[in-house]
């Protein structure tokens, strides 16, 4: 298959599409990259399908232009958290499914990174919609490495006023004396492979919502796909990361500390089969071939 993907460029030496690129290439299909602007579509060659990453910076007429000029269907992945209550108080919410309501018709099918927002999507003017998530794990990018584990309890994302406060109550109800860290994601470039060198040296990750609509963080990949524990709020698909699998939940600041302590408190030999769970989950379940292949599947057939 010949596949158009079509992504931010920016984010090429860290973000998930070279790794979604690398799925479908290792499934056997030839990809050309343009990037996620009305202007830089062109020359994209004929293809059997254009997948489009996010989706927010092309307008509805140069997605109707993608499709005749190419002959093929134009498949949004869009990985953003919008919430399965519409419509929404969330700002952040709101602000995300704006975006997507500008171009969505266009579209000939959104494919939605939860399974719960769905009929938030078609809300939105999707005509045809369905699920695949869009984060995974690739084993060139996310692996363990030999080093010391200086920070007991690991925090990264942009520090919203929510997520701040969240953190900041968790860590109130720790022991003194640990040690954690918050890496600034502008400052400290904490991503690619300065992240996967950052949460090598992690004990344990705390995940903390950016806004108060459950969602399935790419750091809970991340992470285990390092070989790290989480401790987590409460996810939209708590199925997808079973509790015990490398991965505990507190839904409050004080049971997140609990489940912070119960893991720090693991004996050496547990602690590392407690984290060797996690790490065997998303590599086996969740690469981002198996992702990429999941998302053929179910783009032919809302298309058929």
């Amino acid at each position: 298959m010949k596949i158009n993907l079509i992504g931010k460029a920016a984010n090429l030496s860290w973000g998930c599409e070279p790794m979604i690129q690398r799925g479908f290439e290792a499934l056997g299909h030839q990809v050309t990259f343009a990037n996620l602007r009305d202007e830089d579509l062109w020359p994209l060659p004929p293809a059997d399908l254009n997948v489009v990453s996010q989706g927010y910076g092309l307008s509805m007429a140069a997605i109707h232009q993608l499709q005749d000029i190419t002959g093929a269907p134009v498949a949004c992945w869009h990985a953003e958290v919008l919430s399965p209550e519409w419509p929404t108080m969330d700002e952040v919410v709101l602000a995300k499914a704006t975006q997507l309501s500008r171009n969505a018709a266009a579209y000939d099918v959104v494919v939605h990174n939860c399974v719960c927002c769905l009929s938030t999507v078609a809300a939105l003017g999707a005509k045809r919609v369905t699920w695949c998530s869009s984060s995974g794990v690739d084993a060139t990018v996310h692996r363990r490495l030999e080093v010391d584990k200086e920070i007991d309890i690991g925090i990264y994302g942009w520090a919203s006023a929510r997520r701040l406060r969240w953190v900041q109550e968790t860590l109130a109800c720790l022991p003194r004396g640990l040690r954690w860290a918050w890496p600034d994601a502008a400052e400290d470039q904490c991503y690619g492979e300065r992240l996967v060198q950052y949460l090598n040296r992690c004990k344990v990750i705390l995940n903390c919502h950016y806004s108060d609509t459950k969602n399935v963080e790419t750091r809970l990949y991340e992470a285990l796909g390092c070989g790290v524990p989480v401790v987590s709020e409460p996810l939209s698909m708590p199925d997808r990361f079973p509790e015990g699998q490398g991965i505990l939940y507190g839904d409050l600041p004080e049971t997140l500390a609990a489940q912070i302590e119960a893991i720090l408190d693991l004996p050496v030999p547990a602690y590392a089969d407690f984290a060797a769970t996690g790490y065997q989950l998303v590599h086996q379940q969740y690469s981002y071939q198996t992702q990429c292949a999941q998302f053929l599947d179910v783009v032919a057939k809302a298309l058929a």
